[in-house]
Formats: structure tokens, C-alpha cells, sequence
């Protein structure tokens, strides 16, 4: 409900006269039936013919409303007299407005003025759609930002994806205004420093089409980007997933989906920085955690590529599955447990008291070392190469096979035949039989 305070009413002309005060130049239907029935409720209007009817409104269903029709009663509507020689356009808008006399006669609902011009918009449509309903959805759930847009402000359709707004402080205006929290980028953005965009969710057009660095001092507390390619420095609880990462300070939270292309990501804070499902991106450039000295942990699950851990001088844990990649703990890691598995390689460079356990790690090293190392597959490898004899002891032979001293033996095993009995005669075929026996 909007009551005019730039208007005046004559109560004993006739018709009576409402008059707009100069500089406005506009009247809606609205304003004028909500000021007309605060003077009917005034000292005066309590013991005058009302001043105006009204109709419309009526709802429909959805977000359609029938459109609002006033009638002045004895009553116009004048815009005060301007000193001229330049002619003013005024406007009555927003519905319909028609005018009788005190016996009830059509006259025009507009008293002409020196140097004033009227125009009257009228509602040719028997409805009008909810405007605000209208304008939220035209947003899409979004606020639109382009820095190469000529739209600035607040007012509606600014902030739409047909009129991108071209600042932050205003995008962050439209945000707050509409309720919405997902500023959709379109092409490259610096997201400002000083400007509070906590709890914000940043979506560029894809990894190639849009590139978002946050400069220093912008406050990005928990908030999140998809995909962009995203660079400078983050806050605490960050999400950011389907990015390309090119270098980023501070990170702990969520890094989902992510090729990390060269650089330092360096975390900060005391919460655990989680990579989930990442790659590295340069066969080349390999991207190096910076643990931040010490207070952050970090977890990285099912990485592919290269990826080297420096700075790291606590005792936080760092936990890293590999689907296929290497490792490489530099010289600067001297504290903390490390535990590293899945399919790859570690080059461990660690010093100081920094702890690494890779036994569940998998290559064709460690796959070898975890075979050669038993004591039975040492014994099979003499079984292959070491002096053998077939002597007959008894009335069976034997095979014997003796250890690296050629004297001790290692095995004894009886000569069996294909049924499984002792070979007692070296009979022509009978070694044959030995050997597909399965005895």
C-alpha cells in the first residue's frame, strides 16, 4: 500500500480535484485508489460522497489476477501547471481509470494544465500477471554476472541472463534481494576483495570458457565453484568441483573432480583438505600440496597422475590412494604420518621423523620384492637351477635336488608312475609317465 504525499485535494470544487504536485510526472492506479481512500478516511472525507470505486484484483489461479479498474466519483485528477515553454509529458499507468459527476455521467477523468500533457495508459487485458512471481522465475535461480555488460544496479532485469549485471556489489544486492545464492558467471571474473561473498555459489560456463580468481581479502567462507578454471586465494569449508586448479592458497574443504594443472595449492587452516577423484593435468608441470608447515591433514582419494607433498613440519595425517600415479614426498616433509596405496609409484624424499608406510602399495617393484623375498619362492628358484641326480635307493629311485652346496639336499622326491606307484625299473617310458603324473 502506497499513499502519495506529493499530492492535494480540493474537496470543494466539482468535481473535486486531486492534484500532483510538481516535479512527479506519474501516477499509478494503485497509488492513486490507496491516497484517495486515506483522505475518505480522514476528518474531512468522513463527511463527503466517497471519492473513488475500485475493482480488479480478483484471483484467478496460479499467478494471474484480474487487472484494477477505478472510477473517480465527482472526483479528477490534475498535474500541477508547469511555467513552460517545454511541454511535460505525465502518465496515469497501471490499470484503468475512468470518472463521473455528481449525477453519475461520464466525464474525463483528466483536468488539462498549463504546459502538461496526459497520457493515460489503459489495460486493454481483463488480467495482469503477479510481477514479482514473474520476475523471480525469470532468473532462473540465478543472478547473472558479465564484466563486459552495460547493466549496473539493482533495478529488474538486471541481473537476468538477458541483462548480466557487471558488478559484484550489485550482484550481491540482486542476491540478497531476490533470496537467491548462485551467481552464474559468464566468461572470466575476479571476485573482489572486501565484498562478502560467503556462502556463494560461483558457476562459470565450463573449464575453457571461464576463468575465476579471488583476490585478496574477498570473503569466500564456504563457498563453492563449478566449473571454471579457478585460481587465487579461498577461505575455510571451500567446495570447488569440475574446476581446473591453477594454483590456489588456503584450501581446506572439498576439491571434487579437479585437474590440478602445475603450481602450489597450499592449504591453510586446521580442518582436513579432502581431493576426491582428481588428475593431474600437465605431463609435465605436476602440481605440488603445500601442507602449509603444520595443523592441516589431507586426504586424496583415487588420484591419477603426479603429485608432489612439500612444507610439511607437523604430525597431521596424510592419507593418499592412488589410481595410477607417483608420489613424491620432498625434503622439506620432515613430520607426520604418511600412509600411501593403490596402484603406483612413491619417491620418498622425506627427512626429519616423517613416517611413510607404502606396504600396500602396488608396482612391479614391490609386486617383486613381496615374491623374492619368501623363503618359499627361494627354495622353488634352487628347485629350477641347482644340481639334480636320479639315484635308487632301495628298490625305488628318487629324485634328489641339492642346495648351493651341491651336498645338502632340498628335495628327495619318489619317481612315481602314472598310477601312482613307486618306479622301481628305468624301463623305457617311465620317466614320461613321471612327469604327467599329478603325484
Amino acid at each position: 500500500m502506497t499513499i502519495r504525499t506529493d499530492v492535494t485535494l480540493d474537496w470543494d470544487s466539482s468535481p473535486r480535484v486531486l492534484t500532483v504536485l510538481s516535479p512527479s510526472t506519474e501516477l499509478t492506479i494503485q497509488d492513486l485508489v490507496d491516497t484517495l481512500r486515506d483522505f475518505e478516511d480522514g476528518p474531512k472525507g468522513m463527511t463527503e460522497d466517497s471519492l473513488v470505486d475500485a475493482a480488479g484484483k480478483e484471483f484467478l489461479g496460479g499467478t494471474t489476477y484480474v487487472g484494477v479498474t477505478a472510477t473517480l466519483q465527482n472526483c479528477i485528477i490534475a498535474f500541477e501547471a508547469r511555467g513552460g515553454p517545454s511541454w511535460v509529458l505525465c502518465s496515469i499507468s497501471g490499470g484503468n481509470v475512468v470518472a463521473v459527476d455528481g449525477n453519475g455521467d461520464p466525464i474525463d477523468a483528466r483536468l488539462p494544465t498549463a504546459y502538461v500533457s496526459v497520457d493515460r495508459t489503459a489495460s486493454a487485458s481483463a488480467t495482469l500477471q503477479e510481477q514479482e512471481a514473474l520476475q523471480y522465475s525469470s532468473f532462473e535461480g540465478v543472478v547473472t554476472y558479465d564484466s563486459s555488460s552495460t547493466y549496473s544496479g539493482t533495478e529488474f532485469p538486471v541481473g537476468t541472463l538477458q541483462a548480466p549485471v557487471n558488478n559484484f556489489s550489485d550482484a550481491l544486492a540482486i542476491s540478497a534481494e531476490r533470496g537467491l545464492s548462485t551467481i552464474r558467471i559468464i566468461g572470466d571474473a575476479e571476485v573482489n576483495g572486501g565484498l562478502n561473498f560467503s556462502g556463494i555459489t560461483f558457476i562459470g560456463e565450463s573449464m575453457s570458457k571461464s576463468e575465476i580468481t579471488v583476490l585478496t581479502g574477498a570473503n569466500v567462507y564456504r563457498s563453492e565453484f563449478y566449473d571454471c578454471t579457478l585460481s587465487g586465494i579461498l577461505d575455510g569449508e571451500a567446495v570447488a568441483k569440475d574446476c581446473r586448479i591453477v594454483g590456489l592458497t588456503y584450501i581446506n574443504g572439498i576439491v571434487e573432480r579437479c585437474l590440478l594443472d602445475g603450481g602450489d595449492i597450499v592449504l591453510g587452516g586446521t580442518d582436513e583438505a579432502i581431493f576426491l577423484d582428481c588428475w593431474c593435468a600437465s605431463p609435465t608441470a605436476l602440481p605440488s600440496i603445500d601442507m602449509g608447515g603444520s595443523g592441516q591433514s589431507l586426504s586424496m582419494r583415487n588420484y591419477s597422475g603426479g603429485v608432489n607433498i612439500k612444507n610439511k613440519t607437523g604430525s597431521d595425517a596424510v592419507s593418499i590412494t592412488l589410481l595410477a600415479g607417483q608420489v613424491t614426498l620432498e625434503s622439506t616433509v620432515t613430520d607426520g604420518g604418511f600412509y600411501i596405496c593403490g596402484n603406483g609409484v612413491l619417491i620418498d624424499n622425506s627427512t626429519g621423523s616423517a613416517t611413510v608406510n607404502s606396504s600396500d602399495l602396488l608396482n612391479p617393484s614391490t609386486i617383486s620384492n613381496a615374491v623374492w623375498s619368501n623363503t618359499s619362492a627361494e627354495t622353488i628358484l634352487k628347485t629350477l637351477i641347482n644340481k639334480r641326480s636320479i639315484v635308487k635307493t632301495g628298490s625305488v629311485w628318487q629324485l634328489i635336488i641339492y642346495d648351493n652346496d651341491d651336498t645338502t639336499p632340498i628335495l628327495v622326491k619318489d619317481l612315481k608312475d602314472k598310477d601312482g606307484s613307486n618306479i622301481t625299473d628305468l624301463d623305457a617310458g617311465v620317466l614320461a609317465q613321471e612327469l604327467k603324473s599329478s603325484v
